[in-house]
Formats: C-alpha cells, sequence, structure tokens
C-alpha cells in the first residue's frame, strides 16, 4: 500500500518561493553578462537548483510519504532519507494530536504526521497498521 504526500499549501509556497529564488539568481546572471565574470556561472548554477527545488515542490504530491510493503514499512523523512520499520515491531499504534505515533517493542516511538496525509490515507493507515500489528 502506498500513501502519498498531500498537497498543502505550506508545500505550494515552497515551490513559489524556490520560483522567485530562480528569478533573482536570472536578474544577477543578466546583469554579470557585462562584467564575464565567475559570478555568471554561479548564478547559472543557482537558476539550475532552484528550479530543480522548485520542480520537486510542485510534484511532492506524486512522491510517497508512507509506503507498507509486505511485512516493512516505509517513511519518507527526506528526500533521499526514509525510515524502515519492521511491522512485527510495532506494539501500538494511537493518535495524538495531527500525528500517528508508533510505539516500538524497543521503547521508541516514531511519528507519521497526518499533517502530510489526506483524511481518508491517515484513517486508512491507522486501520491497516491496527490490523497487522493486532491480527486478533
Amino acid at each position: 500500500m502506498e500513501f502519498k504526500y498531500k498537497r498543502t499549501s505550506k508545500i505550494l509556497f515552497g515551490g513559489i518561493m524556490w520560483l522567485v529564488a530562480a528569478g533573482f539568481s536570472m536578474w544577477n546572471g543578466y546583469l554579470q553578462l557585462k562584467n564575464n565574470n565567475w559570478l555568471l556561472y554561479l548564478s547559472l548554477f543557482q537558476i539550475i537548483v532552484f528550479l530543480f527545488m522548485a520542480i520537486c515542490m510542485f510534484s511532492a504530491h506524486k512522491l510517497n510519504y508512507v509506503v507498507i510493503h509486505e511485512n516493512t514499512l516505509f517513511i519518507k523523512k527526506a528526500l533521499f532519507r526514509q525510515n524502515r520499520i519492521d511491522i512485527a515491531d510495532i506494539e501500538k499504534v494511537t493518535n495524538k494530536e495531527d500525528r500517528l505515533l508508533l510505539h516500538l517493542k524497543s521503547n521508541k516511538d516514531v511519528v507519521i504526521k497526518s499533517e502530510n496525509l489526506s483524511s481518508e490515507d491517515a484513517s486508512t493507515l491507522k486501520r491497516e497498521l491496527e490490523k497487522r500489528t493486532n491480527p486478533f
């Protein structure tokens, strides 16, 4: 099962800010055309990075936030980082404010932010985890 990031205004605002930063870098690059120095190359590099980050922000809703694959739970923490948890290690699943808390047998708590999921996905994820951790 896959649960994707929810479209939020915070992520949209982040994408717009990266586009604004790319615009400022384009303006800076235009001003550096007259001087023909190394700052022109820095501006070009910044434009590429800022546009990449904007595209990432605008397409975040297509990325998986939580994935249940066989008996393993994957939770995305950053662009290239994720937590991997065996479902057998989950002792209990609880809701606390806008978070889904997974209490592990090793006395650790893992947080899944419900604000990153739609309300349907959050309830489906909780039901699925409860079903898999308490089969009776």
